[in-house]
């Protein structure tokens, strides 16, 4: 499968989502809204950007994304996603040979010296179960 289908698949549903959410009533706490408003707009820019920067910069927002509400997130349907996205990421990793949003920017990076730092930890086996770990956790203490 290509992997622009599998961008567009993913993040048209993070959109769907949270916009079923907010309809629904789901979005209590003010954390949830930012939430949703972050991940609607990390979505809009990876499936819409035609800039490898701005595309790179969706990338940074969505790891940043996974993590904040593995840590901060009370809402159940939310840390469900998280843990759902965080079991897809390392498969589509090892089925694609690489990072499909990096390569739909052509790993394009803003901060050279700070990303040299930080990519081994993505890259690795460790901070998506990390991450993970902590969902589940969060998850199982808010259902």
């Amino acid at each position: 499968m290509d992997t622009n289908i599998v961008l567009d698949v993913c993040f048209s549903f993070f959109i769907a989502f949270y916009v079923v959410m907010y309809y629904k009533g789901q979005l209590r706490r003010y954390l949830d809204k930012i939430f949703a408003i972050l991940a609607i707009i990390i979505s809009f820019i990876i499936l819409f950007s035609k800039s490898n920067m701005l595309t790179h910069i969706g990338h940074f927002l969505y790891m940043t994304y996974l993590l904040v509400v593995a840590l901060f997130s009370k809402n159940t349907y939310i840390l469900m996603l998280n843990i759902i996205m965080l079991v897809i990421i390392p498969f589509t990793r090892v089925y694609y040979g690489e990072c499909i949003i990096a390569k739909k920017s052509n790993n394009i990076t803003l901060l050279p010296a700070i990303e040299k730092m930080i990519t081994p930890l993505f890259i690795s086996i460790g901070l998506y179960e990390i991450m993970l770990i902590i969902s589940f956790y969060n998850f199982y203490l808010n259902i």
